[in-house]
């Protein structure tokens, strides 16, 4: 059981774009509302592309990473602030919203740019 554990986590760190696609298509076929379905998987995956960025990084260039975490949520807070301040409403809520999901696609983004690296690195290395 825990190596079922530790393999599912493996697995959502080194291809959460996979795992997204796989939990949305599950999702779709429990809530048949595409729009619903598309939202629950975004917030539920905000967290573990932002921790698989973490160990690619880390695994890539094995130097102290926490201070680009550290700068990362950064931006993100002054983003939130910016939303907060420039939304017609001023609606913490739909800042917080706007903003988790800048989270996402930044994170997917980094995740799969690291992912390019790794692979154009080994194969540099293999050559």
């Amino acid at each position: 059981m825990i190596s079922f554990i530790s393999v599912f986590a493996a697995l959502l760190v080194t291809l959460p774009l996979l795992c997204y696609i796989l939990t949305l298509a599950c999702f779709l076929l429990l809530t048949k509302e595409k729009k619903r379905s598309v939202h629950i998987v975004s917030d539920l995956f905000v967290i573990i592309f932002i921790v698989s960025v973490y160990f690619k990084v880390r695994l890539l260039f094995t130097e102290a990473v926490f201070i680009l975490i550290i700068l990362y949520i950064l931006c993100m807070i002054t983003l939130f602030i910016l939303f907060y301040r420039y939304t017609a409403q001023n609606s913490i809520e739909k800042a917080l919203k706007r903003t988790w999901r800048m989270m996402l696609i930044t994170s997917v983004f980094l995740s799969c740019s690291l992912s390019l690296i790794g692979i154009c690195l080994f194969v540099v290395q293999s050559i």
